[in-house]
């Protein structure tokens, strides 16, 4: 993602320039028209509201993991926001006449500070999403791995008895309740053991052993399943 960043930069670099040649250039061939203390108060403002678009597009396109730059996309449209509200309240406020510095000052502080508002919110409800999505992503790895597991077991039987009871397991793994609390971790670990010793059993193509570990293993599955429901 760093490349979408480095042509986001050049953009945004060409826009101030553009953005200041036009300021300075019509400051001084507008007639009646100075660079005042009004004027480089709203040029500041204007340029301030492009570093904020720019430190945003940083925070959002500098970003490998591509769910978080989706999450962060907001944040990039409030910084091209502030711009353009920045950009235009403040032009307004330099060319009329008679404006006082004061109150290019307060309108400045007025916008800046609403989209810095704005800003965190974005950034707090990104962050809250990715929290969210982490947590269900590592309570759930229990049994995606499970499956994973199983699945692979199927391939390594040697037996038609051996393959037929990996599958049972890997079926009810797959169908199994997905969501880990800590009320499950010691069957889990139970889970994990016996799954073990079966792996074994069906790499050496012991059909007596498969059948009876197996049968321990969908029976702790089943357990797993009714303490899972019981714990919501």
């Amino acid at each position: 993602m760093k490349k979408y960043f480095k042509n986001f930069a050049i953009i945004w670099a060409i826009a101030v320039v553009m953005f200041s040649v036009f300021a300075f250039v019509a400051a001084m061939f507008i007639p009646g028209k100075k660079i005042d203390a009004t004027f480089i108060i709203c040029y500041v403002a204007v340029l301030a509201a492009f570093l904020i678009q720019l430190g945003l597009g940083y925070k959002c396109l500098n970003e490998e993991n591509k769910e978080k730059v989706f999450l962060n996309l907001p944040l990039l449209s409030l910084g091209k926001s502030c711009v353009i509200v920045t950009a235009l309240v403040c032009t307004a406020l330099a060319f009329i006449p008679g404006v006082p510095f004061f109150v290019a000052i307060l309108a400045a502080v007025l916008i800046l500070g609403f989209f810095a508002i704005a800003v965190v919110k974005a950034d707090t409800a990104a962050t809250a999403v990715t929290d969210i999505g982490q947590k269900v992503a590592v309570n759930t790895a229990f049994i995606r791995q499970m499956t994973t597991a199983a699945e692979g077991l199927i391939a390594k039987a040697k037996t038609d008895e051996t393959k037929a009871m990996a599958n049972k397991v890997y079926e009810a793994f797959r169908y199994a309740d997905k969501t880990s609390t800590p009320a499950l971790d010691e069957v889990e670990a139970k889970i994990y053991a016996n799954f073990t010793v079966l792996s074994d059993a069906v790499s050496r193509g012991d059909d007596a052993m498969t059948e009876s570990v197996g049968d321990q293993l969908l029976t702790l599955i089943a357990e797993r399943e009714s303490m899972a429901k019981s714990a919501r």
